[in-house]
């Protein structure tokens, strides 16, 4: 029974509602449903996965830059609160770290499309050091003072690849203080890994298909290169599978790399020795790729499963938890209501 006052009556009266024990328990039930789907909405955003992009590992090993919902963070490989170091309306991505661990190149349409930015890594103002009316972004650095990024700009005079109206970029050069960029191959090259030595390792790009499918085989599937520059350049293919090869990382010795492979199912890591005509698989993942895939100079290894962030230092199996063969994971812990409470969204802490 439900009594309230009603404006419809003379004042003073109380309309009253009778209910049915039926209505009643219909009513009843209905009420522990909501409050059950609230629990249980609750319950999965506190264990869905973030989809935290393009994780990469500080050379110095100490900090991981990556993307969420459009702007840039760090967190420490020790565990801590994560940091927001963009904050503009604009879509930033694919952080690239300096060699020093200092400063942090990324790609940013904050001025029409996809220019490169560089940023110190506690955040403050990014200088932008690109300018081309089309799409730039960051691979690698090359030293402190330079940047190498990819762009359809305009290939040499000598090349041979189809136009292909921004399928096929070439790869430039540019100072950490801006100025004119310079090209430093008219070929695509992706996933760009330099060693001490100069040597660089990347993936090739022979033709279009949409990088998230899984499971693709075909002549246009991507292989893992290493250029050696000098008076007379050398290219020297180093993988042959005919599915996916990926995202090549040097080990910290200059010698052995590691990379994504398709080659017994998901995408997993491996070593391998250039030459060599086998490699180590390091991690076991049958359900979901590895991605992101990135190295640190104490051999400390970072990549992206299922959303969320993982490391791992090689030297062994990797630790196996909840049945899938994994790294250190990083989860997230939810501090109140924090799309409401909060003013940074993402205010969670990461632990090992």
């Amino acid at each position: 029974m439900i009594s309230k006052p009603h404006g419809l009556f003379p004042k003073g009266k109380v309309v009253r509602f009778f209910y049915s024990p039926k209505t009643r328990i219909i009513m009843k039930k209905l009420l522990l449903g909501i409050a059950a789907a609230c629990l249980a909405g609750f319950t999965f955003a506190q264990d869905a996965p973030l989809w935290m992009r393009h994780s990469v590992i500080s050379p110095d090993g100490t900090t991981i830059a990556f993307t969420y919902k459009g702007d840039i963070y760090t967190v420490p490989v020790a565990g801590g609160r994560a940091m927001q170091i963009t904050t503009n309306p604009a879509y930033d991505t694919a952080p690239v770290w300096s060699p020093d661990s200092k400063r942090i190149a990324f790609a940013s349409d904050r001025m029409g499309s996809l220019d490169v930015y560089i940023v110190a890594k506690d955040g403050g103002e990014p200088r932008r050091l690109t300018t081309h009316s089309g799409s730039e972004t960051p691979l690698a650095f090359t030293d402190a003072g330079h940047v190498l990024f990819s762009a359809g700009i305009m290939p040499s005079a000598e090349a041979v690849v189809f136009p292909s109206n921004g399928q096929f970029n070439q790869v430039y050069r540019v100072s950490v203080e801006g100025g004119r960029p310079t090209m430093i191959s008219s070929m695509p090259m992706e996933c760009i890994s330099i060693n001490k030595e100069g040597a660089m390792l990347y993936q090739d790009k022979k033709g279009y298909e949409d990088y998230w499918r899984k499971h693709h085989v075909s002549p246009i599937a991507r292989d893992i290169w290493m250029y050696t520059p000098g008076k007379e350049p050398q290219y020297r293919q180093l993988t042959t599978f005919g599915g996916e090869d990926r995202e090549p990382v040097w080990a910290p010795d200059g010698k052995t790399f590691y990379y994504l492979s398709e080659e017994n199912g998901s995408f997993n890591i491996y070593r391998r020795t250039p030459g060599d005509a086998k490699a180590v698989q390091l991690t076991h993942y049958t359900k979901n790729p590895v991605r992101y895939l990135s190295a640190a100079t104490d051999g400390r290894l970072c990549y992206g499963f299922d959303g969320e962030i993982y490391t791992l230092l090689p030297g062994g199996e990797a630790q196996n938890r909840g049945g899938e063969t994994a790294g250190l994971k990083m989860r997230e812990f939810f501090i109140g209501n924090t799309e409401k409470t909060l003013a940074n969204p993402l205010q969670k802490v990461y632990n090992l």
